[in-house]
């Protein structure tokens, strides 16, 4: 075999071995995440071990680890789709009204927190009760992972905006950092409220997240 058959040879059989390896990583990861949606809806966040879901996604405990850094930030990807891996795909070429880019916002709001309306409040709020409780173990560590999955939506609102600038959509001397600071805040009051009121169905508050977006937006697009 010639050298550069053999380089051949050992670059390619490299990237198929990388291939299964990153395959192999992502079906752990899914099954670690099945494993634990199933554990969450179940027993609630509390009554869950790590080492329970471990076992159950057949791995070690330190594993897991290795994947998710903490309980916490499991639950929040087990429930909301893994909200750290996927990415909003925004295009703002076909926004051209001020109606179109409140449309929009929306949209990034409701890709990372849909799948509210399938999990059982009672879940939402023991996690809160956690969050909140400054002498829970776990309450660092909770607060932290939910403040990241709400970072990722701040930092979506903030790419739209600048990318409207860029594209001379809206005013370069629109407030970038103002408005997302606003349209986050008053979203997770809504979403708070979505949580604890029984009676507020999941369409209602994203209604109730358009109307709050309209009004802090009013004419400054």
């Amino acid at each position: 075999m010639s050298i550069l058959n053999y380089e051949c040879t050992h670059i390619i059989g490299g990237d198929i071995i990388s291939g299964l390896r990153e395959q192999k990583k992502m079906m752990t990861r899914k099954k670690i995440l099945d494993v634990s949606k199933n554990l969450f809806e179940k027993k609630g966040f509390k009554n869950v071990k790590t080492s329970e879901i471990a076992k159950l996604a057949e791995i070690g405990e330190g594993t897991l680890f290795n994947y998710f850094k903490s309980k916490s930030e499991l639950f929040i990807a087990a429930l909301f789709e893994d909200v750290a891996s996927v990415e909003y795909k925004n295009d703002v070429v076909d926004l051209n009204s001020k109606e179109e880019i409140i449309e929009e916002i929306c949209r990034i709001i409701e890709f990372y927190v849909k799948n509210a309306k399938e999990i059982h409040r009672t879940l939402l709020r023991e996690y809160y009760s956690i969050i909140y409780d400054a002498t829970d173990v776990d309450s660092k560590s909770s607060r932290q992972s939910y403040m990241d999955a709400d970072q990722i939506i701040a930092d979506n609102l903030d790419a739209l905006f600048r990318a409207l600038i860029e594209k001379e959509k809206i005013s370069p001397q629109f407030d970038v950092q103002t408005a997302v600071k606003c349209i986050y805040g008053c979203s997770i009051t809504v979403f708070n409220e979505f949580v604890y009121n029984d009676l507020m169905t999941y369409a209602f508050m994203m209604r109730e997240v358009k109307k709050q977006v309209e009004f802090i937006l009013e004419g400054k697009l």
